[in-house]
């Protein structure tokens, strides 16, 4: 069998069966032998190439989509931005009434200075404003997807008005390249979620799992309110219909 083959035969199993199975296989690892560095390795290899792709393909997504666009956007830039407020809003309610109906503390090993706090609202606009508008190629580097998503939205603006089809086709090929490897990425999952699992277990013992339990419960359930309930709802206003026989399947670029 060779390498693609085996990739194929991969691919076949259910990703949330293979998540399943890193998870498992990481815990009885991590109490049969714990504290090996090579297996630790593969969780921060999993989420740093998350990170370090994620940002490029935030940007080429939306300066693709906004370069391509027809008509006037007024319109629908200001729905879709009163509808992500609203969710916004209504997730962040709900995330707070649940925290007071169960309560949870996390140990967090972050130093009080990182934690970026402040009590002046003016000082938290001062910093939202000034990121937004940092250096670009700074931010893709860092993750800061607040200015990564100001200047995309710039770009495909003016793109749109003065791209040439040429211009265009490199952006959504490079969108295509993107996207087939971060679901690549994805794809091996269950390697880094053994890692993650692997190295927590290992450092902090099985009662981590203790710990998070509660936390896990309660996003959990936040989670579903807003997806079964919350925003259903919105949309239900807005089309004043039922939203859940509606059928959606989002395209990605490079889908068939």
């Amino acid at each position: 069998m060779n390498i693609k083959e085996l990739y194929e035969k991969w691919e076949s199993i259910s990703l949330v069966v293979r998540i399943l199975a890193g998870l498992l296989i990481g815990l009885v690892l991590a109490l049969a032998i714990p504290n090996v560095e090579g297996i630790g390795l593969l969780g921060s290899l999993f989420v740093g190439a998350l990170k370090a792709i994620a940002p490029i393909l935030i940007m080429f997504l939306v300066v693709g989509s906004l370069s391509r666009s027809k008509g006037n956007l007024g319109n629908r830039f200001k729905l879709v931005i009163a509808l992500y407020l609203l969710s916004t809003v209504l997730s962040a309610i709900v995330a707070v009434v649940f925290s007071f109906i169960h309560p949870v503390t996390v140990t967090l090993d972050i130093p009080p200075e990182q934690m970026g706090h402040t009590d002046s609202l003016v000082d938290l606009i001062s910093n939202i404003l000034i990121s937004m508008v940092g250096n670009p190629l700074t931010a893709i580097t860092q993750g800061n997807y607040l200015c990564i998503l100001f200047w995309s939205v710039i770009a495909g603006l003016v793109m749109r008005g003065i791209a040439s089809e040429r211009t265009l086709e490199v952006i959504d090929d490079m969108s295509n390249v993107v996207t087939r490897i971060i679901r690549l990425i994805i794809s091996f999952a269950p390697f880094g979620v053994l890692g993650l699992i692997y190295d927590a277990v290992s450092t902090n013992g099985i009662e981590i799992f203790q710990e998070y339990a509660s936390l896990i419960i309660v996003l959990v359930a936040a989670m579903l309110v807003v997806i079964l309930i919350t925003n259903p709802l919105i949309v239900a206003l807005l089309l004043r219909r039922n939203p859940y026989p509606l059928q959606f399947k989002p395209n990605f670029p490079g889908d068939v």
